[in-house]
């Protein structure tokens, strides 16, 4: 295992745990760095503890690294690519065995790794409760539910359940679970939660647009007289030059700011009529008006 001659190829490694060798006791199974992180220096340490820890120890090495690393798999391809490159340095008996024993192990480890995700997939596999199913199809209503709420809108969620009732309808199950109750009623149950909960959701907007133009109108002024008496001074105001608004701005300015006696608001199409020049008849009379002389 002589290595003195040989200049190590290093590979890339997207996550590799070590330590600092001054700040923490000796660990057969850590990874050292006298320095500075470098991938170049990551992958020498890595090797070098290829090269040296003790073969019964080989095992409890890889697992030990892959419980530092969100990607166990792809850290073990990348070791295992870093000793394929660097074959050299498996010359002799003894290094050739060592090079066979991590190569096994790394193999070992990929398949364990590899079998933890099947059973983690088939332990959900039998959690989740199965309605029904035919040769090619599985009918889950709990995988339905999820589904849903993904779905934002209302019309979406209705739809998608009145597909499934149909799929379902026209793809009869061979096996339906006596423990549930079919897969088409409770997706016409959800049908009928899901439209509750709408109808519940309407009333309660349209409730509150009811109530949105009180509490509006409870920041506007009271007009305790009448409407076209009040609109008309500021038709006189703007016959006088005084405003240089538009009877348009001066009838929303009226409609945002004044309600009637009655707390009501004041309709900008009646603002208008009244400040319409040939409207006469809709302003006070001559002699009752405000008059207003600058």
């Amino acid at each position: 295992m002589d290595s003195k001659n040989k200049i190590l190829v290093p590979v890339h490694f997207y996550e590799h745990p070590y330590s600092l060798s001054d700040h923490h006791p000796p660990n057969e199974l850590v990874i050292y760095l006298q320095s500075e992180f470098s991938l170049v220096l990551y992958c020498r340490a890595l090797f070098a503890k290829v090269l040296s820890i003790g073969l019964s120890e080989v095992p409890d090495f890889l697992n030990y690294q892959c419980e530092l690393v969100s990607n166990p798999a792809e850290w073990l391809n990348s070791l295992d690519n870093l000793i394929r490159l660097n074959v050299e340095f498996f010359r002799g008996r003894q290094a050739e065995h060592r090079h066979f024993i991590f190569i096994s192990q790394i193999n070992t480890k990929r398949h364990d790794l590899q079998l933890s995700v099947l059973i983690n997939n088939r332990s959900y596999r039998l959690r989740k409760v199965v309605n029904g199913y035919t040769e090619d199809r599985e009918y889950s209503f709990n995988l339905v539910k999820d589904h849903l709420k993904i779905l934002s809108t209302f019309d979406e969620k209705i739809e998608y359940l009145q597909d499934q009732i149909t799929e379902y309808r026209q793809d009869s199950p061979d096996f339906i679970c006596c423990k549930e109750k079919p897969f088409d009623t409770l997706c016409e149950l959800e049908i009928i939660r899901i439209e509750k909960k709408e109808t519940i959701r309407q009333n309660a907007e349209t409730r509150k647009s009811k109530k949105l133009p009180e509490i509006m109108n409870e920041n506007k002024i009271k007009i305790n007289g009448k409407i076209n008496y009040f609109v008309d001074i500021f038709f006189q105001l703007r016959e006088l030059g005084i405003l240089d608004s538009t009877p348009t701005e001066i009838a929303q300015y009226i409609n945002r700011s004044y309600v009637d006696k009655n707390g009501k608001e004041i309709p900008i199409s009646t603002i208008l009529t009244i400040l319409d020049p040939s409207r006469v008849e809709k302003r006070p009379k001559e002699g009752k008006r405000f008059k207003l002389k600058f």
